[in-house]
């Protein structure tokens, strides 16, 4: 998946992201492999 460069979207390890960085990446993916528009 996409790597996040967002610190505010990694979990407190600075490695993982956090949930919020699942669904940006999620949002990502979705925008990114199936050209879908945004909810």
């Amino acid at each position: 998946y996409p790597t996040v460069s967002d610190p505010a979207l990694l979990a407190r390890d600075g490695y993982h992201p956090s949930d919020k960085g699942y669904r940006a990446i999620a949002q990502a993916l979705a925008e990114q492999d199936w050209g879908l528009p945004p909810p």
